[in-house]
């Protein structure tokens, strides 16, 4: 579909982290260090992937990953060994190894059934584009694309979805009431652990479980990211860019803007990544 879209896109090559590793106070670790690092956490994860795979598929017997890598005596301890271990787990899952299953992330599904190449998309239209190309298959639009069919109703804050044997009706915020034979709801797994949308009956509980401008990314996780987000924007730049001097020294410019997309608190998101949860099969996904 990229390819289609001739969506602007790189792949993401990771074979250069060992020499691109930074210390906190500054300054880049060995990369044989770093080599050495990974190679081990390599180790412990294909051990943990043959943990992995001796489990029952009921999942009662799933276990997180931290309690994974105390079974291969390796719990990382240093800052490096700490580094890898972030970029592995909480990076990928947005939460740490003590809370992620093992039985549903080793190995990820993602990458065994799609393949382990990731691409970056950089193209200024962004994801949207994807959104609107499958659209336009079956919506009315106009010559420049854009949607205009009227079935499609914006800022239509939806608040209750009642179910029954002949119909379900959606009310929404503005008190409209819609009815239909299906409804279909493709809110996030945030927004379904919240109140916002109330279901009766109540869902089933295994449901509900679960261009040129130089631009730097920073991503963080679990309890940061929560505490972050209720920080105004200068602060967190002034976080950051301390963050930034303490490893590239005192002489770097200042950032000339900041975006903080604050998923965790928009309550129609609640979050941006959705995390495999100790126990669950992957027939309730």
């Amino acid at each position: 579909m990229a390819e289609k879209l001739s969506l602007r896109n790189f792949y993401s090559d990771y074979s250069n982290l060992p020499s691109n590793t930074y210390k906190q106070a500054g300054g880049l670790y060995e990369e044989t260090e770093v080599e050495k690092s990974i190679d081990v956490s390599d180790s412990v994860h294909n051990a943990g992937k043959k943990l992995s795979q001796s489990l029952p598929s009921s999942g009662r017997e799933d276990i997180n990953v931290l309690t994974m890598q105390r079974l291969e005596k390796h719990v990382p301890s240093t800052p490096l060994d700490m580094v890898v271990d972030y970029y592995n787990y909480d990076y990928e899952f947005a939460e740490p190894p003590r809370v992620t299953s093992l039985q549903n992330t080793n190995p990820l599904p993602t990458f065994a059934n799609f393949g382990e190449h990731v691409h970056f998309v950089a193209d200024q239209r962004g994801y949207v584009s994807v959104v609107y190309d499958v659209a336009s298959q079956f919506l009315q639009t106009n010559e420049s694309s854009s949607i205009t069919d009227s079935r499609v109703l914006l800022n239509k804050v939806v608040r209750s979805i009642k179910r029954s044997n002949h119909e379900v009706v959606v009310e929404t915020e503005d008190g409209s009431t819609f009815k239909a034979d299906y409804v279909m709801v493709c809110v996030s797994v945030g927004v379904l652990q919240t109140n916002l949308i109330r279901f009766e009956p109540d869902l089933p509980q295994l449901e509900k479980e679960y261009p040129g401008e130089n631009v730097l990314v920073v991503t963080v996780t679990d309890e940061e990211s929560r505490r972050i987000e209720q920080e105004p924007d200068s602060q967190i730049k002034v976080e950051a860019m301390q963050v930034l001097r303490n490893m590239f020294g005192e002489d770097i410019p200042d950032a000339t803007d900041i975006l903080v997309p604050r998923w965790w608190s928009n309550r129609f998101f609640r979050g941006s990544f959705s995390n495999w949860p100790v126990g669950l099969k992957p027939i309730c996904i």
